[in-house]
């Protein structure tokens, strides 16, 4: 069940990349409502202990992404994604958020040095930081 749990999440998260890039705008039933039903269904057929604690880490993550969110240009769909990466992968949700953070800076100096305040799709680097920290960890 948890690998089928991983790739409904990268299969959201494909879909949502393509749509941040394409629209700069994603589905709150894509990003957090469906994801949120799927982990309850899951949790109802397979109760689990990991399952809370993954849980907490995104309560805790609901609070970093409300932070990053006021400082950043970050949308409110990427800060969702942030949100339910860890009910999925756990811990490694960090490591997948970092690696996006780290991947992402180049693109902010060079393309954002023109347009300052420009929003940018960040779901991508999202997506890409989730496979990275699936095969690294």
């Amino acid at each position: 069940m948890e690998k089928t749990m991983i790739y409904i999440e990268l299969i959201f998260l494909i879909i949502s990349s393509i749509l941040d890039i394409k629209y700069r705008k994603v589905s709150i039933y894509l990003t957090f409502i469906i994801p949120m039903l799927l982990i309850l269904i899951s949790f109802v057929l397979y109760p689990n202990a990991e399952i809370i604690i993954r849980c907490i880490i995104s309560f805790v993550m609901v609070v970093l992404s409300i932070l990053f969110l006021i400082v950043t240009n970050i949308g409110g769909a990427d800060c969702l994604i942030m949100i339910i990466m860890p009910l999925y992968i756990g811990v490694n949700a960090l490591y997948a958020i970092l690696i996006a953070v780290i991947v992402s800076i180049p693109y902010q100096m060079l393309v954002l040095k023109k347009h300052k305040n420009k929003e940018y799709p960040f779901i991508p680097f999202l997506t890409l930081g989730y496979i990275l920290s699936l095969y690294q960890f």
